[in-house]
This record gives C-alpha cells, structure tokens and sequence, in this order.
C-alpha cells in the first residue's frame, strides 16, 4: 500500500518590519522566557544598550566564526544550567539572535537542539543576514576550521528587520549584502536584477522582494531532498574557499565566487559576451568593495583543491565531484556535476587568463 502521509510543510516565519527598534512585546512569546544571544559590538550604540536591558537573560557574544564551535555551544549550554540553578529561568524558552549570520547560525542552532526545539526569533543586524542568512532556516557550527558541517534546518517564527538597527553599520557592510542580493536577483529575480542600486534605501525598499525570490527557492525544496535548492549556492563553491583561504567577509567571498562561476560559464558558452560583460561590470564596479583577486590568484593548487575536498556539497562518485551552479542570464542558472579536478583547472586557467 501506497503510503499516504505528506511531508512536514515548511514553516514560514512572520516578518515583522519596524523603524526604530522593536516593543519587547514584539520581541517575546507569550508563554516562554526569552534568551537573547546578541553580538556584543551592539552595545556601543546607546539606544541598544538602553534596549537590551529589558531582557533578564541576554548573552552577548563575540561575532565571528569562531563563536560556531562546538566548544562555545557547550558553553552557552553551560550557561543556561548555571542560569537554572540560579532560578532566573522560570519558564520553557524561546531563543532570540540579534546579529549578522554567525549570530544567527549559532543560536539558530542552539534553538534546534535545546530541550529537543524552543521557538527562534531572528533579529538581523547586518545587511547581509537580512537579506540572506536569517531566512529559509539553515544553521549550524563549523567542525575544525570548516564551515557548516554540523547543523539542523529549523525556521524561525519570527524574523524583525529593524530599519534602526540595519542603519547602524559601516559602509563595507552594505557591500558585502550584495553577493547575495546579485545571487538571488540572478536566480529568480531578473527584473530587479537591472535595477540594482549601491544604496541601503535600495535594499531596505525590496528586502520583501529578496526574502520572497529566496523562500520561493526554499519552499520547492526545503529540507534539501531533491536538489533543486542547490542553487542558492550560487558563487558559494569557491567563495568559501575564497573566504576561508584569504579570511575575507562572506559578502566579498560570494561576489569572487559570483565571477568566478560567470567566467567559467562564459568559457563554456553557457553564457552570452552581453550577459557577461553586464554581470562582471556591475560586480567590479561595486563602490567601496575592494574585491581580492589578486590575491586569490596567488593560492597554490594545493590550496584550492584541499579546500573544494572538504565542500559539504559533494556527490558520490570515484572521484569526489561537487554540485556547480552555472549562470545562463538573470533568471537561468542550473546545476552541474564537475570534478574536483575540473574545478582547480578552471581555477588555473583565470589565473593566467582572466
């Protein structure tokens, strides 16, 4: 017999987009106690500190990638037996993350796994988290230096765009939001993909419109069963090399990645001289993001291909071959397997062609 019963549909968070920076009644559920792991940098910012009080348990935490460790989820964990001996917790909880993406990776996680699920609140405060990393519910921990191999997909409830705290950011950060910006509009969101404009009242306007193009990938496959959200990795196979080798942003690495993969489809005539010229220009051109490539260059092969071994996006084969997102144009980009071997000869070519 057939069997019958449907998949658990993804949950859809509730955006909630504010001006200044939210009520605690917002913030809260109403019948659990909030944890608020928070980036400790926030603090420098008067109104923040004067709101952060409110909440009796707040963690603040040093952003980075070194907060998703193993080692600093244990001692969160600890944190929270030490805050129950201490009767400060009274209720079930809730988690809130308040940050850019590794805030919200590690709490995202902690969320998932304490007590078997607590409800999840992401508060973004960066472009880049709101634009990307606090939606569709991937988190995780890094495991010896590489990213992501330890993680759960579990949704927030609710996700608060503050337009006061997203404000508070120096200009670079606005930059490094791009990569994920250009990769949705790439995917999904072609006409939006000619009006890009470098501005933070571009991307507060249509942060709808990016979270919307991204959950559309999301809901086709959300527990990454059938391969189709693969493409959200678009620019990501060598931007995280790019990041992990040069310890460059995530923004940054992804905007490598982006032209990285757009010379490769170009060599392959996936993609036409116009679409080519129109895509590399408008990333190069980007004010105030000073792109690595000359640097990147300079990694040996050894390098590169030590670091495309250890991509979580392998697929079986006798030689290791990782899943590739190629770019026709603005709103055609597919999935390929290509060999590791490929990938690093690619990778030589742009060295002394590019």
């Amino acid at each position: 017999m057939k069997n019958s019963k449907k998949a658990t549909p993804f949950k859809d968070a509730k955006i909630i987009k504010v001006s200044g920076l939210p009520t605690k009644a917002q913030v809260s559920h109403p019948e659990r106690q909030s944890v608020v792991v928070f980036d400790r940098i926030l603090l420098k910012n008067a109104s923040f500190k004067k709101w952060i009080a409110q909440f009796r348990l707040a963690l603040p935490v040093q952003a980075g990638e070194a907060l998703k460790t193993v080692h600093r989820y244990a001692e969160v964990l600890n944190q929270l037996q030490t805050w129950q001996k201490q009767n400060l917790i009274t209720q079930k909880l809730q988690f809130v993350a308040i940050g850019g993406g590794s805030v919200g990776d590690f709490t995202g996680f902690l969320a998932s796994t304490y007590q078997r699920g607590c409800p999840l609140v992401q508060m973004p405060s960066t472009w880049l988290s709101a634009v990307d990393s606090a939606h569709g519910g991937k988190n995780g921990l890094n495991l010896n230096h590489t990213k992501n191999q330890i993680g759960t997909i579990y949704p927030a409830d609710k996700i608060i765009l503050s337009k006061e705290l997203l404000l508070n950011q120096p200009e670079e950060r606005l930059c490094e939001a791009f990569g994920e910006i250009i990769k949705i509009c790439l995917i999904n969101e072609p006409k939006l993909f000619t009006k890009i404009k470098f501005t933070e009242d571009f991307v507060w306007t249509n942060l709808e419109k990016f979270i919307a193009a991204k959950m559309r990938v999301v809901h086709k496959d959300p527990f990454e069963k059938t391969g189709y959200r693969h493409i959200l990795n678009l620019g990501h196979t060598m931007g995280h090399v790019y990041e992990s080798e040069l310890n460059l942003s995530h923004g940054k690495a992804v905007l490598m990645g982006m032209v990285f993969a757009a010379r490769w489809s170009f060599h392959l005539g996936y993609m036409s001289q116009k679409n080519f010229v129109a895509l590399t220009q408008l990333i190069t051109d980007m004010p105030h993001c000073e792109l690595e490539f000359a640097k990147a260059h300079k990694l040996s092969k050894q390098k590169i291909l030590s670091a495309l071994r250890q991509d979580k996006k392998s697929v079986a084969a006798k030689e290791k071959s990782l899943r590739f997102i190629f770019v026709k144009k603005p709103g055609d980009v597919f999935v390929e397997s290509k060999k590791v071997s490929d990938i690093v000869a690619e990778f030589e070519r742009q060295r002394f062609h590019a």
